[in-house]
């Protein structure tokens, strides 16, 4: 099937820039916030004692024998105030909340960018890679226990966590309309 569209954005009303824009933004950060909280978690994991001592005892403990560090590129030379009131199951429930929340974000800033991009009629082919990488990430979950399939897991929510789903699917029907 052939198609008369001869570049793969429209250039003529350029919106999809900024939802990309907001996307990479808004990605950096929420980045910024898991590698936080991930560093916290690993910390009180590493020291449990830790994690039945006090806000005070906690911050006191970070300045004294935590130094800064870079983990992926972000430097963290202290940990947010507001981890150090919580209990190690909060911050679990804190992460996979996150997790979900971050997701749901990227599920409608990808949907947004099919509508900028004059591609709101792949909104279903983008239903069907989010679920398709979701029923992924549960079969890794439940069938490759361990780091093995956590680290798969994490991948693939990387790849919800981008712009790349929706990216794909307009440049797929792009390439097929030239074929």
């Amino acid at each position: 099937m052939k198609n008369n569209r001869s570049s793969l954005l429209p250039w003529r009303r350029p919106w999809w820039l900024g939802v990309i824009a907001a996307m990479l933004v808004f990605g950096f950060y929420q980045e910024l916030v898991k590698i936080n909280l991930n560093d916290y978690i690993a910390t009180l994991r590493q020291h449990p004692e830790l994690a039945s001592a006090g806000p005070t005892e906690r911050a006191a403990f970070w300045a004294q024998e935590v130094p800064p560090r870079i983990i992926q590129y972000y430097e963290i030379h202290k940990p947010w105030t507001a981890f150090h009131e919580m209990s190690l199951q909060t911050l679990f429930a804190l992460k996979w909340a996150l997790a979900v929340l971050i997701v749901v974000i990227f599920f409608s800033l990808d949907a947004l960018f099919l509508r900028t991009a004059d591609a709101w009629a792949l909104r279903g082919g983008l239903v069907g890679v989010y679920l398709m990488t979701g029923l992924m990430m549960l079969l890794f979950a439940a069938f490759a226990p361990g780091d093995g399939g956590y680290a798969v897991a994490r991948e693939l929510l990387g790849f919800l966590q981008s712009p790349l789903p929706s990216f794909m699917l307009v440049f797929a029907r792009w390439a097929m309309g030239r074929a």
